[in-house]
């Protein structure tokens, strides 16, 4: 044994040593090709080592002793990130307190993380964090400092409000990444929010919290409003005290934050800037009542709002809902952004100024006008009848309907007419009364307390207002809440029958007086002449309070009615037309009652035959899901005749005209004194008075007493002579029922023998026939109308 050679010696210490570099090997041993290993090793967040088998590894606080480590690890490489994940690190630590500890024996290692990029915020080389004066924001540098510290191939993670997570698995959409190994910078909020700093390895998903920061709000709580006003209100309207008042909801009125508006208002630090102008925005003082509790808008911006709107009317219109929510639309209220001592202009402030401003839309922070709680206005209706005696009267129907106007502050235009009548609801708030404005004009308001009423007269045609005011204070500001509009026509001076009229000049003042009439209560229509044309002849208030949701819209078409010069005629088979609604339209029917619906109007004026009546009524057209399709506010009678050369219109039992030429008719003759004998007295043919004249009685019009002078065409069945062919005298009396007027004529021709066509009649001058007639043009008109 002693004499071993030597050759076998060294074969067994060169088996032997691979076997010993085995156990010798460290435990985290560094994939860099100028790393060394070491006993205690410090590295940067890109920095990676692979685990040796003979070891086992565990994390724990660093300094601190714990039980030996028994997890054994795959032989990958892996980072610090990637350790403190595969063996589970403990949850809201930072990377500082941790580190890896490797035991193989009694022999340890460990594992940290470079202390240069651990506990950030206490001042450090690889970021800087500067605030910034504007947008109160930090911004976040990296410095790149690789000779104090040493961080390749790393990159810093800003997670806000990063939880208590120490590993970081996958960053979230939220977060900003910089790199640690170029200059690089990125801006967050400084708004006191916590912010978690994580370092990884680039191209990881894995990080481990270095840091958990928050940066003090320097800002007061108007300025933070300002920066982040959120979803709640600040300002609710009030028009209790007769104008609009912003009175603060969100930031009571003992709120530190109303109190520091105050001041702020009154220091020149808030502002209420108008709406953009051609040469710029002007802006107003933020005034502030001496309560210090409600902000008030000027007037003057009010009163620009609605001029813009409604035209020049609009200065007198007190403002709807909807019309609030356009005046609320178009101001800003406004923060320096600071209170640092600046030179004080009085209320305008210039343009640029207003744009270096924290501005937010006064809509944004103050509500619009809500629904009252005052219940509804009854309005009650009774049609006007347009009559014709010695002037044209207006009588009432006896019948009456009831709209309900809810005080909703709805802009929408209600008609009515003298004679109609508003109804105050039956209870209001203690010490409060509706008060009536008329619009045009100096009229002191009308007060309406609970339960009474007011009957509109013919001097009232105008637009009126409805506002809720305190007890004894009855009038209309511009700066008040309009409950109710309520336009008031006349029909008898507004209503203008253009299409009626033919001859001579109209009197506007008076525009019915000038049309011809078929006795006291009918008015004539010229048939075949035409759709008849009515006009609309009112205040221009009314106009303009209807009209003004619509002018000037730069949303595209609006569908809501407006009122036009023209008021539509509507018939059951009318054309459709792209035209916006109408909020007048007359409607032409038969019956002397309200169309409930299309279906009870004329189908066409070819459906009207001669010395019929039908009933033209002046009516608004409902919304959609109303109980009646149209509200009637007068009616008118109209009879409809040919064109006449002269029409008697002075009330009476009788009512007389005459003209050519009249309607053809099929006759039967039987002639009774000629030189005929038995059958060959009959005669069948037409008839065509060339001149008539007719006498109706106004109690029945379907029965006329009618004269002329008609050219016959007729022969007998007989022997073939010519029986009356010629000209003639009728006296005849037509009647029918009231689809089918002058119907049926019966009467008797008187011809002249030197007038009449034929073989010879003897001795006699005159030839007598009693006739039966049919009126061709009834017939067609019957076959027209289905």
């Amino acid at each position: 044994m002693r004499s071993l050679p030597r050759s076998l010696v060294a074969l067994s210490l060169g088996l032997a040593a691979p076997a010993a570099l085995a156990q010798n090997a460290p435990c985290f041993r560094p994939t860099a090709a100028n790393a060394r290993p070491s006993t205690h090793t410090t590295a940067g967040p890109g920095a990676r080592f692979e685990p040796s088998p003979e070891c086992r590894y565990a994390v724990r606080a660093r300094g601190a002793s714990a039980p030996a480590p028994t997890q054994q690890l795959s032989p990958e490489a892996r980072d610090v990130a990637e350790f403190f994940r595969d063996l589970g690190a403990p949850s809201g630590r930072l990377a500082a307190d941790l580190e890896v500890v490797a035991a193989r024996g009694e022999a340890t290692e460990t594992l940290s993380l470079r202390p240069c990029v651990t506990r950030l915020g206490e001042g450090s080389t690889v970021l800087r964090f500067e605030p910034q004066t504007r947008g109160n924001t930090v911004r976040v540098r990296s410095t790149a400092d690789a000779a104090r510290c040493p961080v390749a191939d790393a990159e810093v993670v800003l997670v806000p409000d990063g939880g208590e997570g120490t590993v970081l698995r996958e960053a979230p959409s939220t977060a900003r990444t910089l790199s640690l190994t170029a200059a690089a910078s990125t801006d967050i909020p400084g708004d006191g929010s916590p912010w978690s700093v994580y370092l990884r390895r680039h191209g990881s998903p894995v990080a481990v919290r270095a840091d958990v920061l928050r940066f003090g709000d320097p800002r007061t709580a108007l300025q933070r409003r300002f920066a982040t006003p959120g979803d709640a209100q600040w300002f609710t309207a009030d028009f209790s005290h007769g104008a609009l008042r912003l009175t603060p909801t969100a930031m009571g009125a003992r709120d530190l934050t109303w109190a520091e508006l105050v001041t702020a208002a009154a220091t020149q630090a808030v502002f209420l800037a108008g709406p953009d102008g051609a040469d710029g925005a002007p802006a107003y003082a933020l005034p502030v009542d001496p309560g210090g509790d409600a902000i008030e808008v000027p007037d003057v911006v009010v009163r620009e709002a609605m001029r813009a709107r409604y035209g020049a009317v609009g200065e007198a219109l007190v403002p709807a809902r909807v019309d609030w929510a356009r005046v609320l639309g178009s101001l800003r209220l406004c923060h320096r952004g600071s209170y640092a001592p600046e030179p004080v202009r009085g209320a305008r402030v210039l343009p640029t100024e207003v744009s270096a401003m924290s501005c937010l839309p006064l809509a944004q922070v103050a509500s619009a006008p809500q629904a009252t709680s005052l219940g509804a206005l009854s309005l009650e209706r009774r049609m006007d009848l347009l009559q014709r005696r010695d002037d044209v009267s207006v009588a009432q129907s006896s019948t009456s309907e009831r709209e309900e106007i809810p005080l909703d502050a709805d802009a929408r235009v209600r008609f009515a007419t003298p004679g109609d009548t508003l109804h105050a609801p039956a209870s209001l708030p203690d010490g409060r009364v509706l008060a009536l404005c008329r619009v045009a004009g100096e009229h002191d308001a009308i007060a309406l307390r609970a339960g009474e009423r007011h009957e509109f007269t013919e001097a009232e045609a105008g637009l009126w207002q409805l506002v809720a005011r305190p007890d004894g204070e009855a009038r209309c500001t511009s700066q008040d809440l309009a409950l109710a509009r309520v336009a008031v026509i006349a029909p008898r001076t507004d209503w203008v029958p253009l299409g009626l009229h033919e001859h001579g000049a109209m009197d506007m003042r008076a525009p019915w007086r000038a049309l011809e009439t078929s006795g006291d209560d009918t008015f004539a229509f010229h048939a075949r002449s035409g759709l008849p044309e009515w006009r609309l002849s009112t205040t221009p208030d009314v106009a303009a309070a209807v009209n003004g949701a619509v002018a000037a819209s730069s949303e595209g078409a609006d569908e809501s009615p407006r009122v036009n010069r023209s008021v539509p005629v509507r018939l059951r088979a009318e054309a459709p037309v792209n035209a916006p609604p109408s909020a007048l339209v007359v409607l032409l029917a038969e019956g002397e009652s309200c169309p409930a619906s299309e279906l009870d109007l004329v189908p066409n004026l070819r459906a009207l035959p001669s010395e019929s009546t039908l009933h033209a009524f002046l009516a608004t057209e409902n919304p959609a899901g109303a109980p009646r399709r149209f509200t009637c506010l007068a009616r008118a009678r109209l009879r409809v005749t040919p064109p006449l050369i002269h029409r008697g219109s002075t009330p009476g039992p009788f009512f007389a005209r005459w003209g050519l030429p009249g309607s053809v008719s099929l006759r039967a003759h039987y002639e009774v004194v000629g030189t005929c004998d038995g059958g060959d007295c009959l005669s069948l043919g037409a008839a065509a008075p060339l001149i008539y004249g007719r006498l109706s009685l106004t109690k029945l019009p379907w029965m006329t007493l009618e004269f002329s002078l008609p050219l016959v065409l007729a022969a007998s069945p007989g022997d073939g002579r010519a029986l009356h062919t010629g000209l003639g005298l009728d006296v005849g009396i037509s009647f029918g029922p009231r689809i089918l007027p002058r119907f049926v004529t019966v009467g008797l021709l008187f011809q002249p023998t030197f007038l009449a066509v034929g073989t010879e009649r003897g001795d006699e001058a005159v030839n007598l026939a009693p006739y039966l007639g049919v009126n061709l043009s009834s017939v067609l008109d019957a076959i027209r109308s289905e």
